[in-house]
C-alpha cells in the first residue's frame, strides 16, 4: 500500500510538474515581437545619437552668430 501511494504520488507530482511547464505563456509571444522592432528602435536611438551633438552645435553657432552681431550693432 505504501508503495502505491508513493507511486501515485510521484506521478501526480509529475503530470503537475508538465502541466505547468507546457502551459500558454504570453511572455513568450510578445518576446517573439521584439526582434522585429528591435532594428527599428535601435536605428531610432543611433540617429538620436547624432543628431543630438549636431543640433546642439547648430544652436551653439546661432547664439555666438547673435552675440556678434549685436556687437557688432553697438
Amino acid at each position: 500500500m505504501k508503495k502505491l501511494l508513493m507511486f501515485l504520488f510521484s506521478t501526480f507530482i509529475f503530470l503537475c510538474l508538465n502541466f505547468f511547464a507546457c502551459s500558454k505563456n504570453d511572455d513568450v509571444e510578445s518576446k517573439a515581437e521584439t526582434p522585429k522592432k528591435q532594428p527599428a528602435d535601435a536605428a531610432k536611438i543611433i540617429v538620436d545619437k547624432i543628431k543630438t551633438p549636431i543640433e546642439k552645435a547648430r544652436a551653439v553657432k546661432k547664439v555666438e552668430e547673435d552675440r556678434l552681431k549685436n556687437i557688432a550693432e553697438q
